[in-house]
C-alpha cells in the first residue's frame, strides 16, 4: 500500500513563493485560526491554520517567523487561497533543536500584482523545537516498530489486571487500565460492548506467536500482520487489542466497519489512545491496517494525532523524510 504523507498540504494549494509584499493594509477580516507542532528532535513545525471565516477579499495567506521574541517576523511562504480547503499546512524545516520560535499567518488580497496583507493577523505562537524522546520503554510515547525494538528482559513497571474489561485474564500499564475502564464505561454508555481481547505480552509470548502466524501465513505475510519479538508494542503494557461480540471477539479488519469499531475510531482520542495502524499508512508504519489495535499515548499527543490524521512515527518525526 502507499499514500503520499500526510504532513503535506491537506489540500493541496498552489505554492506561490514570491516575497512578502506589505503595501496599504487591506480592510480588517477575521484572523486565521492558527496551530504549530514541534517533531522532536527533528527541528520540523508544521504550522497549520483554518481560512478565515469572511472569505470575501482574501486571495491567499502568509506565515511568518520570528527566531526570537524581539526579533522582526520574516515571511517564509506564501499560498494562494483553495476552495472548499479546511485547513492549510507549512512544514518548516532545519530549526536548531531547543529553541524556541514565533509564528503567525496572515491573510492577503491581491491588488494587480501586489499582495495586500490585512492589518488582522494571527495569534503569535510561541513553540520550542523539542529533543527528541528518549528511547525510554516506560515514556507512553516511546516508539517501537520495525526500526526501534525492546530488549528480551525489558518488563514494563506498574502491571495491573485489566480483566474487568476484557475476554480472559491479562495485564496492562495502570496508566492505561485507568483510561480504558473511562472508555469502557463510555463505550457502554453508547450501547457498546468493547473488550479488551490481548494487552501485555512478554517478549518469549511474541516470539511463539510470530513463529506461528510464520507457518500459518507464511513469513511474508506474517511481517505485515504480526511483529517479531521485542518489536511489538504489547511488550511495553502501552498496547491493546480490542473486539466486539459481532466480530465474535476476534481481530478482524470488519471490526472497523461495525458500530462499535466506528465508535472507537472516532472518540479513542477522548481517552489518550489512538489507532496504532490506521488504512494506508503500511508504508510508515510497516504493518497492515488494524482498526483493533490501541496505543496510548496520553490525552493531549492523541488528540494532536487525530486532528492531524498523522501516524505516531510522523508525530515523532520518525515518519519525516
Amino acid at each position: 500500500m502507499k499514500r503520499t504523507t500526510k504532513l503535506l498540504l491537506i489540500c493541496l494549494p498552489l505554492l506561490m513563493l514570491y516575497s512578502c509584499k506589505n503595501t496599504e493594509p487591506a480592510a480588517t477580516i477575521a484572523a486565521p485560526s492558527v496551530s504549530v507542532q514541534s517533531f522532536p528532535g527533528s527541528g520540523k513545525m508544521l504550522i497549520s491554520w483554518k481560512p478565515v471565516e469572511t472569505i470575501e477579499n482574501v486571495d491567499g495567506y502568509g506565515v511568518f517567523r520570528a527566531d526570537s521574541k524581539d526579533s522582526e517576523f520574516q515571511c517564509l511562504y506564501e499560498t494562494d487561497k483553495v476552495e472548499n480547503t479546511f485547513l492549510y499546512n507549512y512544514l518548516d524545516t532545519d530549526r536548531k533543536v531547543g529553541q524556541t520560535y514565533f509564528y503567525k499567518v496572515k491573510s492577503y488580497h491581491l491588488d494587480g500584482e501586489n499582495r495586500v496583507y490585512s492589518d488582522t493577523e494571527s495569534s503569535i505562537i510561541s513553540v520550542k523545537a523539542e529533543p527528541s524522546i528518549a528511547k525510554d520503554p516506560e515514556n507512553p510515547l516511546m516508539l517501537v516498530n520495525k526500526s526501534c525494538w525492546l530488549s528480551e528482559t525489558y518488563v514494563p513497571a506498574n502491571l495491573v489486571s485489566v480483566s474487568e474489561f476484557a475476554v480472559k485474564a491479562i495485564d496492562a500499564k495502570k496508566i492505561v487500565r485507568d483510561a480504558y475502564e473511562k472508555l469502557y464505561h463510555d463505550a457502554e454508555k453508547a450501547g457498546f460492548d468493547i473488550k479488551i481481547v490481548s494487552a501485555y505480552r512478554d517478549y518469549a509470548l511474541q516470539e511463539y506467536l510470530f513463529a506461528y502466524w510464520c507457518e500459518v501465513d507464511g513469513e511474508e505475510l506474517a511481517l505485515r500482520l504480526s511483529a517479531k519479538p521485542g518489536r511489538s508494542e504489547h511488550q511495553t503494557g502501552y498496547a491493546l487489542d480490542v473486539s466486539c461480540e459481532s466480530s465474535g471477539w476476534d481481530l478482524l479488519e470488519s471490526f472497523g466497519s461495525t458500530p462499535e469499531g466506528i465508535w472507537l475510531a472516532e472518540n479513542c482520542h477522548k481517552y489518550g489512545f489512538i489507532i496504532r495502524y490506521e488504512k494506508d499508512t503500511e508504508d510508515i508504519t510497516g504493518y497492515a491496517y488494524e482498526p483493533w489495535h490501541l496505543r496510548y499515548v496520553g490525552e493531549k499527543t492523541a488528540g494532536e494525532i487525530k486532528s492531524q490524521g498523522i501516524t505516531l512515527e510522523e508525530y515523532l518525526g520518525a515518519g519525516i523524510r
